[in-house]
């Protein structure tokens, strides 16, 4: 994960310092999972079934807090969806209009 790229980000958006810290947190709790879990995967190889196996797995260690992993999947979203926008520009108009139909 690009850190710095991700916090700038998170702060155009004005999410709050304490925000940008758990969502950088969840993202590389995210990375942890992808090398560990599936087969050393990085964060931009990634697929939405990756994502959604992280969330399965995150809920089934921490019943009993949903809105922890709402935060988690929509953060990490974000933040393949901001990854992919490096690559490409083309990725990027069309990954943010996903994400704000997403919202």
């Amino acid at each position: 994960m690009d850190e710095e790229a991700f916090r700038k980000s998170l702060k155009h958006e004005g999410r709050s310092q304490s925000a940008v810290k758990r969502a950088i947190a969840q993202v590389a709790q995210f990375e942890q999972y992808l090398r560990v879990q599936r087969g050393g995967k990085e964060l931009n190889t990634a697929s939405p079934g990756d994502l959604e196996a992280f969330v399965s797995h995150v809920e089934e260690k921490r019943r009993g807090a949903p809105s922890s992993i709402c935060g988690a999947f929509a953060t990490t979203t974000t933040t393949l969806q901001t990854k992919k926008c490096a690559v490409s520009q083309a990725n990027c108009e069309s990954n943010e209009s996903n994400r704000r139909l997403s919202l």
